[in-house]
């Protein structure tokens, strides 16, 4: 059911980059609900992350797939984590520092930014994560 909800969605929703609209979306589709299911299926955990209106919309998510989709998830925006990890290391480090800790082999990463230059969004996608979670 989390399959057929998830192309749902995404197929509602141009996926543009760089202003050029992506020719291969049947694939884009199919290979993001691959990843998905082979998420769930080595029983990964999803980790959501976004700032912002992001960050509401990764919460959001977080709580559909654990919810519809029976799928392990991890909310990345707890206040009192992200204020001590920010107070710590810097705001660039709140996602990469929780991922360091508790990410394992098989989890996956969904980053969520409408500008793609998040400091602490890159941290996370090319930190020490990069080698823990598929992004």
């Amino acid at each position: 059911m989390i399959i057929d909800n998830f192309k749902k969605v995404i197929t509602e929703i141009v996926l543009i980059k760089d202003n050029v609209l992506f020719s291969d979306y049947d694939d884009i589709i199919s290979q993001l609900v691959n990843i998905f299911s082979i998420t769930k299926s080595a029983e990964g955990t999803v980790y959501f992350i976004g700032n912002g209106g992001s960050a509401g919309i990764s919460i959001h998510m977080t709580s559909d797939f654990l919810k519809n989709g029976g799928m392990r998830t991890h909310s990345m925006h707890d206040p009192s984590v992200m204020t001590c990890l920010a107070n710590d290391f810097g705001y660039e480090y709140v996602f990469s520092k929780q991922l360091e800790i508790i990410a394992k082999p098989n989890d996956l990463l969904v980053a969520i930014s409408s500008s793609g230059e998040s400091p602490n969004i890159l941290q996370a996608i090319g930190g020490g994560a990069e080698s823990i979670v598929k992004s």
